[in-house]
């Protein structure tokens, strides 16, 4: 099991270990599979599919260095990143959002070949920086052609 972030702040079930090929993504971060590297990395930008998880626990404070090892948690509850300015509501669909791994709310009318990375568990809005958002993990892809 692991630890939220970088600190002791909660133990983590359905965690597994992986090398980020990444820099820069912090704790909370959704991360996609890196097929050439058999690991993990950031997404390559928004509403992507190949989710892998939330990281759950990194190296330092300021983010992983490519070949960090990681925890992604891939099931249950976690803390992901609700990307700046952004809204959801209890109950709504996420999707990733951005290249640092954050997330938002899945749109019906234009979202398309997008993995859903799990459910919202709070009503928010993220200030001027990512803010946590507790999520209810889900995998699955979104296709409608």
């Amino acid at each position: 099991m692991a630890n939220v972030g970088t600190g002791a702040t909660a133990v983590v079930p359905y965690t597994l270990p992986f090398i980020c090929y990444s820099a820069g993504l912090l704790g909370g971060a959704a991360v996609v599979w890196d097929g050439t590297n058999d690991g993990v990395k950031a997404p390559g930008g928004a509403e992507v599919v190949g989710f892998a998880g939330f990281i759950t626990e990194q190296q330092t404070s300021s983010g992983t260095a490519s070949g960090d090892r990681v925890s992604i948690q891939n099931a249950g509850i976690a803390v992901g990143l609700l990307d700046a300015g952004q809204s959801v509501t209890y109950g709504q669909r996420l999707v990733i959002s951005d290249t640092d791994g954050s997330v938002k709310a899945y749109d019906d009318a234009g979202d398309d070949n997008c993995s859903i990375v799990g459910i919202a568990l709070q009503t928010m809005t993220a200030g001027s920086n990512n803010d946590p958002l507790m999520i209810a993990v889900q995998q699955w892809e979104v296709n409608k052609s």
